[in-house]
């Protein structure tokens, strides 16, 4: 039986059904905003780490992760703040792999048959090939960029004028749960 235009119209619209599907489904599932992950060293030694919730004029407000309680820090009484980054490995790898193999096979695809030569291959055979070939190869660059992401970033507060501080702070806010917080 041979199939005609709907058959493969209705074919190519379920696989965008479903890839798109799968591409928002982390935005439709994803819950309320988090704050970046911060480890803040006190000029006296000691060290907090949790959520950041909001950046004040002159001060910041994590959730403890040991005390699971808000914990005010005046900005007078931070030597550093730790970013710590959040590592997109797998994010990258198979975005890397999707983009990579849509390239590849778009390329094998269009670019025909060839009825010559040692190997004899279609255009679907070629963008099959092609499409494992650059998904590999854009699988690995994906890997990397996304370990790249993953890089704490440590903020100095001590010694700053305050300008300068307030201008870091600044810098901080958009990472916090609550960004515009007054």
């Amino acid at each position: 039986m041979k199939r005609g235009f709907k058959g493969k119209m209705g074919r190519i619209m379920s696989l965008l059904v479903i890839f798109s599907l799968l591409g928002l489904s982390g935005n439709l599932m994803a819950g309320e905003r988090r704050g970046a992950t911060l480890v803040v060293q006190k000029k006296d030694g000691a060290q907090e780490k949790g959520e950041l919730i909001a950046v004040k004029q002159n001060s910041i407000l994590l959730l403890g992760y040991s005390s699971r309680a808000d914990v005010s820090i005046d900005v007078p009484d931070i030597k550093t703040i730790r970013i710590e980054g959040k590592s997109r490995v797998w994010t990258g790898l198979g975005y890397g792999f999707l983009i990579g193999g849509g390239v590849g096979a778009g390329i094998g695809l269009l670019s025909g048959n060839d009825t010559s030569g040692w190997f004899r291959f279609t255009a679907g055979g070629k963008a099959v090939l092609l499409g494992i070939m650059f998904g590999v190869a854009g699988g690995i660059i994906g890997l990397v960029a996304g370990g790249l992401t993953g890089i704490d970033q440590t903020i100095q507060i001590e010694g700053k004028s305050d300008a300068a501080v307030q201008a870091l702070l600044m810098d901080l806010k958009p990472k916090a749960r609550i960004p515009d917080y007054h």
